[in-house]
């Protein structure tokens, strides 16, 4: 009797584990499945790669000075104040996705603002709102890069 205590619940992990194996078409025993890992781990490098760019946000800036829709000068507290509340829900979104998603999330939002500043007539508060905006999505991206390629590193 405590035989088949002991012999069955093995019995059953073995038969789990083989059709866990079936279920994935895959040998984890395999070279495969070693090179199948290493292209997700490289794949996910890649997408580390594509990040948003400092050229990228310097050349905006050139562009909106051109354009003379930056602001020189003003008092620009209150729009601070909001920028910092964007700031905030940002961290707070970023925290709860996980590195993936957290790069598309940023990388969607850099994309929609510079939309906005490069396709529309926005007012020069409107301007400065959405340029913090990127600033914060590429300081928050750069950040998350790092940390993501340190725990890359690790495996």
């Amino acid at each position: 009797m405590k035989r088949l205590i002991i012999v069955l619940p093995i019995v059953a992990l073995s038969c789990v584990f083989l059709l866990h194996m079936n279920a994935n078409r895959t040998n984890p025993f395999s070279l495969e499945a070693v090179s199948q890992t290493q292209e997700r781990v490289s794949s996910s490098i890649i997408k580390y790669e594509d990040c948003i760019q400092e050229e990228s946000l310097i050349k905006l800036k050139v562009f909106l000075k051109h354009k003379n829709r930056l602001l020189f000068g003003k008092n620009l507290s209150q729009l601070d104040i909001q920028v910092e509340k964007y700031r905030t829900s940002l961290d707070s979104t970023i925290q709860n996705l996980s590195a993936i998603d957290a790069h598309g999330f940023l990388h969607n939002e850099y994309r929609r603002c510079e939309n906005i500043l490069l396709s529309s007539e926005s007012s020069s508060f409107q301007t400065y709102y959405h340029l913090k905006i990127m600033e914060a999505c590429y300081e928050k991206d750069k950040i998350l890069n790092e940390s993501s390629q340190n725990s890359l590193a690790k495996l």
